[in-house]
């Protein structure tokens, strides 16, 4: 099984697009970081953790509780759709790794590296919900 190949294509680019609570969250003075006040969307290269199109120059650490309202979707090289997943956050894939079920953790660069971001993804753990 390649560890990187949903539906017997190859993905590169995963689009994380999560609830955001702007009255609670600490990042609330980053607007420019959410499409609005419901939800942060980033595209992030899969080998790399870089995040597509980012402008905000200086470092930013982001931590939300997601529960179950975050949607991810798959693009491949090409940034041609290859699935949509809504639900979980997906532990082994974004970070902190296992026991934060409900949360995400992104520790961004200014040049919009994910710094935590993981060195060996794999998508295993969405072959069960797709």
């Amino acid at each position: 099984m390649n560890p990187r190949k949903l539906k017997g294509k190859n993905v590169r680019w995963i689009e994380i697009d999560i609830p955001v609570y702007l009255g609670d969250n600490p990042y609330k003075n980053l607007p420019m970081l959410f499409d609005d006040e419901e939800s942060l969307i980033i595209k992030v290269d899969l080998a790399t953790g870089i995040i597509r199109n980012w402008h905000y120059k200086e470092d930013v650490r982001l931590f939300f509780k997601v529960s179950d309202e975050g949607n991810y979707r798959f693009y491949d090289e090409n940034h041609d759709l290859v699935e949509a997943f809504h639900g979980y956050v997906p532990n082994k894939l974004l970070p902190p790794p296992d026991g934060y079920d409900d949360y995400i953790r992104l520790h961004i660069s200014r040049e919009g590296k994910i710094t935590n971001w993981y060195e060996h993804i794999t998508l295993e753990n969405f072959y069960e919900y797709i």
